[in-house]
């Protein structure tokens, strides 16, 4: 048989020169990238120079969500896509990450886009490392932000003694153990989804009870899948429908 990419037949072509990889599904993540640096991975590894690749990445994020606003599954929406230097120690509960995004970052956006300025109209989302920063941002700035998208959240606490995390974890056990004292209402309503092979589900399990105690609107989705990039997104569309529905789902028998 022939193997084609397109019109090209690659049978004669050696693998390094197909343009082309793969990996498995799970643990396809490098676990100290956020996700924009993880799909860039493979550009970076070709030697793609940094602004076209910058740019494919953008692209192939861009394009998920304009294809759930095509099929009118979601409501247009203006996304900041941002990333850290320091991603392990910003996105562990960091306060100065936190007002960041509230003093600076939104700021900006309100003076350069027609934002609806309001708190049921911005949402914070994010996934591992990034889910602990949203919900951190939100638990600090109380009424700043309705919605909550969190996947896979690195959600990890201790109930007696010592978490066994490693020190990475460690601020990111006190903010989980300070947000279950005291979790007060840091959205109306928020998406959770996390795999059922990730080492962290039953934490991400245990705040469900905690968030509808305290009257906030949750949907909790599991897959049968792990820590990577396809879970999430594959659950975006769940998320990002329930908490900004499009036209479609705007009708009732």
């Amino acid at each position: 048989g022939d193997l084609a990419f397109g019109d090209r037949r690659m049978n004669g072509v050696e693998p390094h020169r197909r343009n082309t990889g793969m990996v498995f599904q799970n643990y396809a993540l490098w676990p100290h990238l956020s996700v924009a640096a993880n799909v860039a991975y493979g550009l970076d590894v070709r030697a793609v120079p940094a602004p076209e690749r910058r740019e494919r990445v953008r692209e192939a994020l861009r394009t998920v969500l304009d294809n759930l606003v095509h099929r009118l599954e979601v409501a247009p929406p203006i996304v900041a896509l941002i990333d850290s230097p320091d991603r392990l120690r910003e996105y562990s509960g960091h306060d100065a990450h936190a007002d960041f995004l509230v003093h600076d970052l939104l700021p900006a956006l309100r003076r350069g886009l027609p934002l609806e300025d309001t708190a049921d109209s911005r949402c914070l989302m994010g996934a591992s490392f990034g889910a602990v920063a949203s919900l951190h941002a939100a638990w600090r700035h109380p009424g700043v932000f309705g919605r909550l998208l969190l996947q896979s959240g690195s959600f990890a606490f201790s109930e007696l003694g010592e978490h066994r995390r490693g020190p990475v974890f460690d601020p990111v056990v006190r903010f989980v153990n300070q947000f279950r004292a005291d979790p007060g209402r840091p959205a109306e309503r928020i998406y959770m989804s996390c795999g059922i092979y990730e080492s962290l589900i039953y934490e991400n399990r245990s705040l469900l009870p905690l968030l509808r105690e305290h009257g906030i609107d949750v949907r909790y989705d599991e897959a049968r899948d792990a820590h990577n990039w396809e879970n999430w997104r594959d659950r975006l569309r769940s998320g990002f429908s329930w908490l900004f529905p499009g036209p479609l789902w705007m009708v009732y028998e």
